[in-house]
């Protein structure tokens, strides 16, 4: 069995391999007993079932997924089987009658590139495909008998499936062997850094980079120092060496380089730093689903809109800005307790599933308001026992606005709900410190609230960013802390979903215009649309006036006078 990261990647490889079975002339040299029948077939699958050799049945077989090498007398690969799976597609089960009745299953399997770039990125997947090499690959051969297996891998991020798998540490039955293109780099980093100001002299003017290439050879010796390369004769006809074939590749880009020809990514220090998922899940309050702690003082909510799912989160907020997640899903419910958007897109609960027939917006316009009033119209009660409401809701405007104004008018609330915007105000951009407020709107915290051109109500413009950094620092905050951030419940496990969301995003710190901040960036392959709504409800709880100091106490009082007149 060849198992390969999808079905169409399985494909691919048998077809590589039918593909050298029918031309390769030195294999057919070593194996003409299996060459001479595949190419009789002539490049037509359906003479297989007919095939004879010397009056005997090859049973041959030939198709996109499998190969059935023919049955040949004293032939080593005689009856042998090669298929191909992807990692999530059907790989149990898999069985072969052989020409005189035998059942046999797999007893190899080849796992090649078992992760895309997507899921990678996801721990979640990750695990879910580590669970399925050590469970239904490594049983393909049944009970009570052993199967070998062997993986090939490219390392795309530190702590992907592949990391783990050659980390002997944490799987040592896999033997695990790091291959890389260098096994050292060069030691001479002066004559190093003046290659590299040549080369790059030469791409900037569009120029030949012969004069780098001169230069290498003219201190090749001195620039080897140090280096091995594991392939010596891989480079291109424009160069010299492996080893200067690998400078190029990492002057090119060092963390592709690191990634896909070292197998040893780079750990950025603020991806180091940055929170995990499980770091975020396990912050955890202790109280039941939809309970405001006793602390809280304001609730409000926000909905992220996408064609088929409505993201929501509703979050209680005390005086410090302390938050507690009181709810989060998606509206249709896609009854489980872990979904992309892909996925339910594809195949799950959607809005044009409960409403067949209905237009895009009018699909969408229909969720919005049954969600709407769902979530204005809960009662919370609190851990003290009082009854609150939501007092303020923010809905993504960014996809279509007039649907979600449309959906706050007829809903009649639109006292309390109002369309918003995010923008990624960037360090060389104006922040909303500097606007100049204009008669009727409402300036914030990194919010501004207008009326925007063509909408019925006005709109909450906020700064992305600067927000998305409110909420990180919040959810780094320890739990009792001032402004800390926490999820209902008593256990970490329903909440794998929102800490994957949370942490969806890498913030790059960047300067300019006298100013350092950091710009938010979503992670290849990740979902962060729950992160979008609790930074949407924070911006709603600054609306609220959470966080802003109190109001100084007047004076005392005196007696009063009185003037006669």
């Amino acid at each position: 069995m060849i198992i390969a990261a999808t079905e169409a990647a399985g494909e691919q490889l048998i077809g590589i391999i039918a593909s050298a079975l029918l031309n390769n002339a030195r294999l057919a040299e070593d194996f003409p007993e299996v060459t001479h029948c595949v190419r009789k077939l002539e490049g037509d699958a359906r003479r297989a079932a007919g095939q004879t050799l010397d009056g005997v049945r090859t049973c041959i077989g030939w198709t996109k997924r499998r190969i059935v090498f023919p049955t040949v007398a004293g032939a080593a690969t005689s009856g042998s089987i090669l298929s191909a799976a992807g990692l999530g597609g059907r790989i149990r089960g898999q069985v072969h009658s052989l020409s005189d009745g035998t059942i046999i299953r797999p007893d190899f399997a080849l796992i090649d590139d078992p992760q895309t770039r997507e899921s990678a990125h996801s721990d979640e997947q990750c695990n879910d495909r580590l669970n399925l090499i050590h469970s239904d690959v490594l049983g393909l051969s049944g009970p009570g008998k052993a199967i070998a297996a062997a993986a090939a891998l490219t390392v795309i991020r530190a702590g992907d499936l592949s990391d783990r798998l050659l980390s002997r540490k944490e799987f040592p039955h896999w033997q695990g062997e790091r291959a890389s293109l260098m096994r050292a780099m060069p030691a001479n980093k002066p004559l190093s850094e003046r290659y590299r100001e040549i080369l790059e002299d030469c791409l900037r003017a569009d120029a030949p980079t012969t004069p780098a290439t001169e230069f290498y050879r003219e201190h090749r010796e001195e620039m080897d120092a140090g280096a091995e390369a594991a392939w010596p004769e891989r480079f291109n006809p424009d160069e010299i060496s492996a080893v200067q074939n690998a400078m190029n590749l990492r002057l090119r880009d060092e963390a592709a380089f690191m990634s896909e020809f070292q197998n040893q990514p780079l750990v950025d220090e603020r991806q180091a730093a940055a929170l995990k998922p499980e770091q975020v899940a396990a912050k955890i309050s202790g109280l039941p689903r939809g309970t405001p702690p006793t602390k809280a003082t304001k609730i409000t909510a926000f909905i992220d809109v996408h064609a088929e799912l409505l993201y929501f989160a509703v979050v209680a907020w005390d005086e410090d800005f302390g938050g507690s997640v009181l709810d989060y899903g998606a509206y249709p419910d896609p009854g489980r307790p872990y979904y992309t958007l892909r996925e339910i897109s594809d195949s799950g609960n959607t809005l044009s599933k409960i409403l067949p027939g209905a237009t895009r917006e009018g699909a969408i316009l229909a969720g919005l308001k049954t969600l709407i009033v769902t979530i204005l119209d809960r009662a919370f009660t609190s851990e003290a026992g009082g009854q609150m409401h939501v007092d303020r809701m923010l809905i993504d405007s960014g996809y279509l606005p007039d649907v979600v104004t449309q959906a706050i008018r007829q809903t009649g609330k639109f006292g309390i709900a109002m369309p918003s915007r995010g923008v990624g105000v960037g360090a060389a951009n104006k922040p909303f410190s500097e606007y100049a407020r204009r008669p009727g709107e409402q300036l914030g915290g990194n919010w501004l609230v207008t009326a925007a051109a063509g909408m019925v109500l006005r709109v909450c413009r906020f700064d992305s960013n600067a927000w998305k950094s409110f909420v990180n620092d919040r959810l780094a905050a320890p739990l009792g802390n001032k402004g800390s951030f926490s999820l209902f419940g008593d256990s970490p496990k329903p909440h794998r979903m929102i800490g994957e969301h949370l942490t969806a995003e890498t913030g790059i710190v960047t300067t300019g215009q006298g100013r350092t901040l950091r710009e938010w960036r979503p992670m290849p392959g990740r979902d962060n649309h729950l992160l979008d709504c609790i930074v949407g409800a924070a911006v709603a709880a600054s609306l609220c006036g959470v966080g802003l100091p109190p109001r100084p106490a007047p004076p005392p009082r005196g007696p009063r006078k009185f003037r006669v007149l």
